[in-house]
């Protein structure tokens, strides 16, 4: 899939890792809060019954995306056509070529957008539990450096939270953090990665969708003691009747393969 820039080489794994993220933020909070409340404090729980409500409802959408794309791409929904190029070549085409529905995007950002919500709904909680909030300028801070447009170290802060550690807990999920203290690129980093896909689909369809062979099942197989043939795949993007598969049999008369290829 593309997505402009800035480029992410690892998306899938991005994503799982913002599972981790969120939980991990949320444990230590809570933590802060559950040990460091004095005698006098007041005694507030947070509610946390929206962040968890967002959560599960970002879980729902993989879920259903998954579905959708795996009847999309049932093999009983296209085909692969082999036709002879010559004396000595075997050529596959696709047919059938199932359409690209702008739903999948929907759902997908659909699964951000509730994953960033459910981290502004953590905030709101956080300051409620100093005071009473209404949160409306109370949001979850995701910064890629901690210099601020001028160049100055910048001090993170958050509407209606004073507990400083707290804030170190806030702080440590940054992506910046990861940045200078762990050396990771930012483009690699969970919150990052959320926070400019959320961005993106705020403005247009997030992804641009493709078909492609699937890369890792192509399959083929040669009568025994039968050279293999020279092979080559397009591993780009596929429309109705391109081209998908070329095998070579180079000078010998008699073509034999057995091949099993997938979107």
């Amino acid at each position: 899939m593309s997505l402009g820039r800035p480029r992410f080489h690892n998306l899938g794994a991005n994503l799982r890792q913002l599972w981790v993220v969120i939980f991990r933020l949320l444990w230590r909070c809570l933590w802060v809060v559950r040990h460091q409340r004095s005698p006098t404090a007041r005694l507030v729980m947070a509610d946390l019954t929206g962040v968890y409500a967002k959560i599960d409802r970002a879980y729902f959408h993989p879920l259903d995306l998954t579905k959708k794309l795996g009847a999309a791409l049932d093999p009983q929904t296209h085909r692969f056509v082999a036709e002879r190029d010559g004396a000595s070549k075997l050529v596959y085409r696709i047919v059938g070529l199932p359409g690209v529905k702008s739903e999948w995007s929907l759902i997908f950002g659909d699964f951000l957008t509730n994953l960033r919500a459910a981290l502004d709904y953590l905030t709101c909680q956080l300051a409620q539990l100093e005071g009473q909030s209404t949160c409306e300028n109370t949001s979850f801070p995701i910064l890629g450096s901690s210099l601020n447009k001028k160049g100055n170290p910048r001090s993170l802060r958050i509407s209606g939270v004073t507990n400083q550690d707290v804030i170190n807990a806030v702080i440590a999920a940054q992506p910046y953090t990861a940045v200078e203290i762990h050396g990771h690129p930012l483009e690699e980093t969970a919150l990052h990665t959320l926070n400019t896909l959320v961005n993106h689909d705020k403005h247009r369809l997030l992804l641009v969708t493709m078909h492609a062979l699937h890369t890792d099942t192509p399959w083929w197989e040669v009568p025994e003691g039968q050279q293999s043939p020279e092979v080559r795949l397009q591993l780009g993007a596929l429309e109705d009747h391109s081209e998908v598969a070329w095998f070579d049999f180079g000078t010998r008369s008699r073509i034999q393969v057995s091949t099993r290829i997938f979107l």
